[in-house]
């Protein structure tokens, strides 16, 4: 890291305490000219800081930009990190940079996106300094089998995440959603690119898109889409946490915790249900989600497996 870098992070850890540049001195082995011009080049990078006479420096301004001094300071490794005010879709972006040959776990990250994308063609609501609009990218060694698995680790995730810096208890609905008080406020979307020549998986692109802050939804969204309700909330501590929790369950694809983890935070475990199938609705009562990720029902005196579809909570229609 910078010198600039290692000074934004101890203020960022100040929690509204200045230190002292004295002890950016003794801490970095730099001259106080070297700390001075440090400061100056974070307050012309928009930092508000302010120097208290006899205290030291502090960071007064609002510590939720995702910029990249943020989200580093909450990372735990090296990322490939790729950072955007706007652009239409990180999952677009993670698609041209896996063709050009972006490494394995590189991250994109958007403060909004002009035409964020869910499953089946809908779209997703990404206002800018509202949410959190993010994409992996993995270079996959994982057989197809265990790579179905992704959207139940992005899910277990995000709400592991979403726990341990919020104090909230987030469910999941099968397959790439998480709901809380019966409102969406996270949608996952898994895509897959392949190579012709070798016919194997070439990379697969994680999206995960978070409402955070207070939300005013368009109208026909207000019934179905809520956030985190977090004004406090920083972001780029969401983002890494998020990051890291994914990148261990990458790991354990094949480990029953994963599932065992997934199934805890289940919203639909011994609930009746209407799914399609065959272009026909039909109602079925959830009795578990098996090893591959996949719906178990109970529909009439039947046992069925569902492995793919939109479904809904029937007492919630």
């Amino acid at each position: 890291m910078t010198l600039k870098e290692n000074i934004l992070r101890q203020l960022l850890n100040q929690d509204d305490q200045a230190i002292s540049g004295q002890s950016l001195c003794d801490q970095f082995g730099v001259s106080r000219t070297a700390v001075w011009k440090a400061i100056q080049a974070l307050k012309k990078e928009g930092y508000l800081i302010e120097a208290k006479t006899n205290k030291g420096y502090q960071l007064l301004q609002d510590q939720d930009s995702l910029d990249e001094s943020h989200i580093r300071q909450y990372l735990k490794e090296d990322v490939p990190l790729y950072l955007f005010e706007t652009i239409d879709s990180t999952n677009n972006y993670a698609k041209k940079i896996a063709i050009d040959g972006a490494r394995h776990g590189s991250l994109i990250v958007a403060n909004h996106q002009s035409a964020g994308r869910g499953r089946q063609g809908h779209t997703f609501y990404s206002p800018a300094d509202k949410g959190i609009y993010m994409t992996i990218l993995l270079r996959p060694k994982e057989p197809l089998q265990e790579l179905l698995k992704c959207t139940l680790a992005a899910g277990v995730a995000t709400c592991q995440a979403i726990e341990e810096l919020c104090y909230i208890t987030p469910q999941i609905k099968w397959v790439n959603d998480i709901f809380i008080d019966k409102k969406k406020i996270c949608g996952i979307l898994t895509e897959a690119t392949s190579n012709f020549e070798s016919q194997q998986i070439d990379s697969v692109i994680v999206g995960i898109g978070i409402n955070c802050k207070p939300i005013q939804f368009p109208e026909e969204l207000k019934k179905i889409a809520g956030s985190l309700d977090q004004q406090s909330l920083h972001r780029a501590a969401l983002v890494a946490s998020i990051y890291t929790h994914f990148m261990h369950w990458m790991n354990q694809l094949s480990s029953p915790t994963l599932l065992d983890e997934y199934k805890k935070r289940s919203l639909l475990i011994g609930k009746e249900i209407i799914y399609t199938l065959n272009n026909e609705k039909k109602i079925g009562k959830v009795l578990d989600i098996n090893q591959d990720g996949n719906l178990v029902l109970q529909q009439g005196n039947k046992t069925i497996t569902l492995y793919s579809g939109e479904v809904s909570v029937k007492d919630w229609n």
